[in-house]
């Protein structure tokens, strides 16, 4: 427990570090100077580094997130939340399309042994093994999305708009999992 407490607090830091040391700031944009000088001071940005860090790491610690700077009547946790549910609705959707995915494409595969279908499906799984699954969502979106114009490549409002999304997240394991429910089946088959 204390390694996750030390952990948060590095990545915590780092994350502030960061942010202070690299160019640019939420208030950078052609404003007037006055303006800018009172929207320091609203979110005390005026004040020093050390003040700023331990103020940002007592309110992390507290587990308040603050007002978030695009939408001031929204609390940030509230956003983070309505995130969260998504993230975790999407992520179980990709695993029961992970699971029974590569469930079919292994039982597939073994069923026609030794003919095209199963070295289709094995060059398949060799090349999703591959690339890197941050390829997969560029890949997709600009071919389903863009070159075809079959599917949204944005927002979550449909049953449609979650199959973009549902495949980036399955075609990498999906394929390490045909892999090995194929391996497994094989070596099955071959016992008594």
């Amino acid at each position: 427990m204390m390694e996750v407490i030390a952990s948060w607090v590095v990545l915590a830091t780092l994350t502030f570090c960061l942010l202070k040391i690299l160019p640019g700031g939420p208030f950078d944009e052609d404003l007037n100077p006055v303006v800018k000088a009172q929207l320091q001071q609203q979110w005390q940005l005026d004040r020093s580094w050390w003040s700023q860090a331990g103020a940002y790491l007592s309110s992390l610690a507290q587990g308040d997130l603050g007002v978030s700077m695009v939408r001031p009547d929204r609390p940030v946790q509230e956003i983070v939340l309505q995130g969260w549910r998504n993230t975790l609705y999407l992520n179980a959707l990709a695993l029961a399309v992970t699971l029974v995915g590569a469930l079919f494409l292994a039982v597939l595969a073994l069923r026609w042994r030794q003919t095209w279908l199963e070295s289709w499906i094995d060059q398949a799984v060799i090349t999703c093994l591959s690339l890197p699954s941050l390829f997969w969502g560029p890949l997709l979106i600009y071919a389903f999305g863009f070159y075809w114009n079959l599917l949204p490549v944005a927002f979550l409002s449909s049953p449609v708009h979650y199959v973009l999304p549902l495949l980036t997240l399955s075609v990498r394991p999906g394929a390490a999992l045909v892999r090995i429910l194929k391996n497994s089946m094989c070596e099955n088959m071959a016992l008594d």
